[in-house]
């Protein structure tokens, strides 16, 4: 749908047992092992029952109920809840657009426009990782191969030792 026009990291060889999802380097794997698949969530939220892995995560939800916007702009003076919006709201002062249309290499400073663009200009739907066993698809590749792994376990084996 859309592609960034940044360099990608490298491989990521390193997959997530529970998951799927992959990682450049080991230690990005062991924190996401941690945060996300931990049983234990010891941080409660005191305006709802949300509970959070970690203190960073609770923080940011607790802005969702708090409204405080940490994040300023140094060239405006509009704030933001999250750091990712101060991200894409100063790529409006520099003019950097780091996200391009696949079909028409268009540039987006937002990856969102960018795929709402191919969606509405090009009518390019995003594309769908179909199940050849059922009629579940999905967008993602590891939301994908945990389907095939968790609900046709006896399939992926057959596959797999037949390579």
């Amino acid at each position: 749908m859309f592609y960034s026009l940044e360099k990608s990291s490298g491989s990521n060889s390193f997959e997530c047992p529970h998951c799927l999802r992959r990682f450049g380097r080991r230690s990005r794997l062991t924190s996401h092992i941690a945060v996300a698949h931990s049983s234990d969530r010891p941080l409660a939220c005191a305006m709802c029952d949300a509970a959070f892995p970690s203190l960073d995560k609770l923080a940011r939800h607790a802005r969702t109920h708090t409204g405080e916007k940490p994040f300023a702009c140094a060239q405006c003076p509009k704030a933001f809840a999250d750091k990712r919006n101060l991200e894409n709201h100063v790529r409006t002062h520099t003019g950097e657009r780091p996200y391009a249309c696949a079909v028409c290499s268009k540039a987006f400073a937002v990856r969102s426009h960018a795929t709402d663009h191919a969606r509405r200009v090009h009518h390019r739907t995003p594309e769908y990782f179909q199940c050849e066993h059922c009629s579940k698809r999905y967008r993602w590749k590891n939301k994908y191969r945990r389907h095939l792994k968790t609900s046709h376990p006896d399939r992926v084996a057959t596959a797999e030792s037949s390579k």
